[in-house]
């Protein structure tokens, strides 16, 4: 079987490799392992998408609002001062860089404000990016704690422009609770 060279010059194994053997051996895979060490700095740092593409290999990571990440982080604690929990809230990014604007049109109200009830799919906000309007929707139905950009405001891809805490979803009948 044949193996791919990786960056630096590093022998790692041809898909065909990493398949034909054992569960085992996929927990060998540097790919892997590496992604394991990855993903508690990506929490720690509050990163809710993550997209890499190296060749024709693409890997896609998305946390879903609400949800409790499926690993812990070892070591991690809040620092005790915010007046909300922060574990309670879900941050709204923005997936691209460029302006941020928090109404529709100059002479309109903004898309939310704080206490404002959103839906998901709801739109909060846009960024312009090369003259193009960009709608940024809330990910998860929930309450507006606090935005953290105001009109006109340059934003970096990921930033978080706003914080929500989660509509308490109610148990589906007949579930336990």
């Amino acid at each position: 079987m044949e193996s791919s060279r990786a960056a630096g010059g590093a022998s790692r194994p041809s898909s065909a490799e990493r398949t034909a053997g054992s569960a085992d051996s996929r927990s060998d895979d540097p790919v892997l392992a590496a992604l394991r060490a990855l993903l508690p700095d990506l929490e720690r740092g509050g990163v809710v998408d993550l997209d890499v593409t190296v060749g024709d290999a693409r890997l896609t990571l998305r946390r879903r609002p609400g949800q409790a990440p499926l690993f812990a982080v070892a070591g991690a604690s809040g620092s005790g001062t915010a007046d909300v929990a922060d574990d309670e809230l879900v941050p709204i990014t923005t997936p691209l860089s460029g302006v941020f604007y928090a109404t529709p049109a100059p002479d309109e109200p903004p898309y939310v404000k704080e206490g404002d009830e959103v839906e998901a799919g709801q739109i909060v906000g846009l960024v312009e990016a090369m003259k193009v309007f960009n709608e940024i929707h809330a990910e998860a139905p929930g309450t507006v704690v606090r935005v953290h950009v105001t009109q006109g405001t340059l934003v970096q891809s990921g930033q978080t422009l706003m914080l929500i805490r989660p509509a308490e979803v109610a148990p589906v009948q007949g579930e336990a609770v």
